[in-house]
């Protein structure tokens, strides 16, 4: 069973960097599809803030060129996108065999061993079509929520392998919504127990933060999120819960250190 990896990015350093090393390890045929360019604020996406058509500013327009003489590597760019949904769907027009299709940002990091223990399971288990996870939800370089069913692993999160064939699509990319999966899904507790839980990376590092701060504008609170931010990394005691420095945040998740 070949993978095929998708990820679409813009500003997607340093997470971004550690995704190709560890594909070259895998065992098996695999690609690795990256989109890179601006979402404008269309469909499931339609709540974040317009920014002007770019590509990247913070060298992974570089990088991605640095990597792109290997053929299983295919980028996509434009300089804006018509929502993440068209983003996610423009690499798979062009795959046309059956594959594993594995849906995988820039920020979330996976071990090869995962991956390997994830495509086996396919293997051994054809009426399964989806799998969902858990996640270590990264709120600071060394911060991670706590509860799962709560913010950060909310029991609709994270869903990112299909059985793909041609023609499916995406028909969101906010909750990820396949058109043509109608098979059983390895739920979240499932992977969990094979020890598929990644590190997701999504608030770890102050320029994360900002731009964040920036693409999700006013919504929620998001303006002050760097603010918010930079007070929960000079806490001291933990656990916190989160929504005191997140106003975004509305349920009662914790934070603790990684190691606490």
């Amino acid at each position: 069973m070949k993978v095929v990896f998708l990820t679409i990015c813009l500003d997607a350093l340093p997470w971004i960097a550690h995704h190709y090393p560890m594909f070259r390890t895998l065992p098996f045929e695999w690609e690795w599809r990256v989109v890179e360019g601006v979402a404008l604020p269309n469909k499931c996406t339609s709540w974040c803030k317009e920014l002007k058509p770019r590509l990247s500013l913070d060298g992974t327009t570089e990088y991605l060129n640095s990597i792109e003489f290997d053929p299983r590597v295919k980028i996509y760019r434009k300089l804006a996108w018509d929502g993440k949904v068209e983003m996610v769907n423009e690499p798979l027009k062009s795959i046309k065999e059956k594959c594993l299709l594995w849906q995988i940002d820039s920020d979330e990091i996976w071990t090869a061993q995962q991956v390997g223990k994830m495509r086996a399971m396919f293997l051994a288990h054809e009426k399964y079509t989806s799998a969902q996870f858990y996640c270590r939800y990264f709120v600071g370089p060394n911060l991670v929520t706590v509860e799962r069913g709560l913010y950060g692993n909310h029991d609709y999160d994270w869903i990112r392998c299909w059985r793909f064939r041609n023609g499916m699509h995406f028909t969101s990319h906010e909750p990820p919504k396949m058109a043509g999966d109608n098979g059983l899904r390895f739920d979240q507790q499932t992977t969990a127990d094979a020890g598929l839980v990644f590190d997701h990376f999504a608030y770890a590092t102050e320029s994360t933060v900002a731009f964040k701060q920036q693409y999700y504008g006013r919504n929620g609170g998001y303006d002050s999120a760097l603010v918010g931010w930079k007070k929960l990394q000079a806490t001291e005691d933990f656990p916190v819960k989160l929504r005191r420095y997140f106003p975004w945040v509305k349920d009662n998740v914790s934070v603790k250190k990684v190691n606490q």
